[in-house]
């Protein structure tokens, strides 16, 4: 007997090893009911194996040998093959099922960003999501934390499947990240100098990442795609590593600063490390824990330029660019943050700024799995 099945016009075969033992009965002439009697197994045990119904063991395969003088390795090897390709099949024919669901990732991005293999195929793309996800089936991406955390956070502006993408690469490339184990005390230490990073002068990221890489946090620049509108998001890889995952769509310094920033406040916050934080760039979204945003927000504005600091500043009404300049120079950040905090303070528009603004330059060894 031989087990056919139908995929997407081809077909796939699964021969039982009954059918090798049916022949072999044949060319002796034995009869199953004899091979029962002299196996010592019961008729229906020999019939069901015969149909496929029923395993080969170890034991029958050993009896198999005494009886007919054919090695036991070899009935075993043809269970295995036979269980094999029932296992192939099965696993194509699931992975017709998933189709629908690989449609709703934003594939073609994705693999222009070399996060998976580019392929027209739907089958592969189904194989290729599991592969990047490392889930069995793509049904199983639902009992990721991280997925029903995005449903949450779903607006008319974000995709959960593109979300959950952009923070899965943020994920692979920490895998690779070798931190030492977390510490509260040397990241707060470290900000002073990584704070002289927001010049943003070449090599930047690279610095950032190996500093907080010493500190436990890694570092993870992935690019932005299409359905995420997200700026940053943190979450606690283990309870010795932390991730702060930043996106280069809004690739301005002073967004970019603001992020990192933010996410480390709620790291060191200790905002619930069972969450994950997503920091979306979509002015009408309502966080979920406004107060907990709220506080990373005022973390990331006081290390950057201190509120007393700035008030003082802000008073005297003087927004020329000399006068921004001078006062970007006296507290150490570039012209272009400070900027960004009037108009995020409502005292300038953002055409205001533009002409001091600057544009992040990442190295390409930042956005690749080390």
């Amino acid at each position: 007997m031989t087990i056919k099945r139908a995929y997407k016009g081809q077909s796939d075969y699964a021969v039982p090893p009954g059918d090798t033992l049916l022949e072999t009965l044949k060319t002796i002439r034995m009869s199953q009911r004899e091979l029962s009697g002299r196996m010592g197994m019961a008729l229906k045990t020999i019939n069901e194996i015969i149909q496929g119904k029923a395993p080969i063991t170890p034991e029958t395969a050993i009896g198999l040998e005494t009886v007919l003088g054919v090695e036991a390795s070899f009935w075993l090897n043809l269970e295995a093959n036979f269980r094999a390709d029932l296992a192939r099949i099965k696993n194509k024919e699931q992975i017709s099922s998933e189709i629908e669901t690989s449609k709703n990732f934003p594939y073609s991005q994705m693999a222009k960003n070399d996060w998976l293999l580019a392929t027209k195929k739907p089958e592969d793309r189904v194989i290729h999501l599991r592969r990047f996800f490392g889930v069995a089936s793509l049904s199983n991406i639902d009992n990721l934390p991280m997925a029903a955390n995005f449903r949450r956070k779903q607006t008319k502006q974000t995709s959960v499947y593109a979300l959950m993408a952009w923070i899965r690469q943020g994920e692979i490339q920490a895998q690779e990240v070798k931190t030492g184990v977390f510490s509260a005390t040397a990241l707060r230490e470290a900000i002073p100098h990584i704070r002289k990073l927001t010049d943003s002068s070449p090599g930047f990221d690279s610095i950032l990442k190996e500093t907080c890489a010493e500190c436990g946090v890694a570092v993870s620049i992935v690019p932005g795609i299409h359905g995420t509108s997200v700026q940053g998001a943190t979450r606690w890889i283990s309870k010795d590593k932390a991730l702060v995952c930043l996106s280069t769509r809004y690739s301005w310094s002073d967004i970019f600063w603001f992020s990192f920033f933010h996410e480390v406040g709620h790291i060191l916050k200790g905002h619930k490390k069972k969450e994950i934080f997503v920091n979306f760039g979509d002015p009408g979204f309502i966080p979920e824990d406004k107060l907990l945003e709220e506080e990373a927000d005022h973390f990331a504005r006081e290390a950057l330029i201190p509120t007393k600091t700035f008030s003082a500043f802000a008073a005297k009404r003087d927004f020329s660019r000399p006068a921004i300049e001078a006062f970007a120079e006296s507290v150490g950040v570039p012209p272009g943050i400070v900027g960004g905090r009037l108009v995020k303070d409502g005292l300038l528009h953002w055409n205001q700024v533009a002409p001091y603004r600057t544009k992040l330059s990442i190295s390409p060894r930042c956005f690749q799995d080390n």
